[in-house]
């Protein structure tokens, strides 16, 4: 078109079309970046920043509404102008394992007897400690310091209340 008074009617009609909260979005996929959208109030903007681009090497698309916003993880939802949509799948609640001692906190460590290797391990540290009398160990440290070791083995550390 080569009416300016009817191109500015067009961008007025286009404008005034749209409904509350769309946008004009232009995705710009460069040929060695990330792709990025970028978000216009008013659709000359976006025409001036399509013919800003133009012959660069990127791929452009338009479009005009709502951008759906994906959220950060692990569960994800997407937002729409009207709600939330999870992106994970729920579990029914009847089929789902059920806690046999009531704990929810994080995961509790149980103590659970050495393995061979463990204590083949502890043994060979046992008789590096015998054959180098002049290896010093932390509690020795401590001692030396003039400190008491924290709990010796089998000890309950203890706490001031």
């Amino acid at each position: 078109m080569d009416n300016p008074a009817l191109t500015t009617l067009l961008t007025q009609v286009f404008n005034s079309q749209r409904q509350t909260g769309q946008k004009f979005i232009l995705l710009v996929m460069p040929e060695d970046d990330w792709p990025r959208t970028e978000e216009f109030l008013d659709v000359q903007q976006l025409v001036n920043r399509i013919k800003e681009l133009d012959g660069q090497p990127v791929h452009l698309y338009a479009f005009m509404g709502h951008r759906l916003q994906i959220t950060k993880g692990p569960n994800r939802y997407l937002q729409t102008p009207i709600g939330a949509l999870p992106l994970f799948d729920i579990p029914a609640g009847d089929t789902a394992e059920e806690e046999d001692h009531g704990w929810v906190g994080p995961s509790m460590d149980k103590p659970e007897a050495p393995t061979a290797e463990q204590v083949e391990d502890a043994d060979a540290l046992d008789e590096v400690e015998e054959s180098n009398p002049e290896l010093v160990t932390i509690p020795a440290i401590a001692a030396q310091a003039g400190e008491t070791p924290a709990a010796a083995e089998g000890d309950t550390p203890m706490f001031d209340g």
